[in-house]
């Protein structure tokens, strides 16, 4: 582990946070709750500064989860399949209906399975054509999105 952390050239200090507990740390607001995946898995809101991010973690939303991600700015989603349920990963449309259930501004799909990976961007630019009140990304490394 020491030379994992020599090569990334920067301290990283690790925050524990339990489902459903709310915490304050580097001027940032965590908070967590489980969704469903076949092994503990937790999805995270981070909010600083008026703005808000959720990130899925690797499952499906729970109820709860749900209600942790209203309002956020971005939702940060793993979609393995585009409808086909697969235990434990949510799907690009269950990603796109919670995004506008929540409300929120930016979706970005991510954990995308590599063979349907075309088909999903060729879904999502037919949809942004139509789509005003969501923006739908699918991320590729070294993207940014500013909220």
């Amino acid at each position: 582990m020491a030379r994992f952390f020599e090569k990334i050239g920067f301290h990283l200090r690790f925050i524990e946070i339990e489902p459903g507990e709310k915490m304050e740390d580097f001027g940032l607001s965590f908070q967590s709750d489980e969704n469903s995946h076949s092994q503990r898995d937790l999805a995270l809101k981070i909010d600083a500064q008026g703005k808000s991010i959720y990130y899925s973690g690797d499952g499906k939303p729970t109820e709860e989860c749900m209600e942790l991600a209203k309002g956020s700015h971005l939702i940060i989603h793993e979609a393995f399949h585009m409808d086909k349920e697969i235990p434990g990963h949510g799907t690009v449309s269950g990603a796109i209906d919670m995004a506008r259930q929540c409300e929120a501004q930016t979706l970005a799909i991510v954990h995308i399975q590599r063979e349907i990976r075309e088909q999903v961007n060729d879904r999502v630019r037919k949809m942004m054509d139509s789509e005003r009140s969501l923006k739908i990304v699918v991320p590729e490394p070294g993207d940014r999105i500013t909220l």
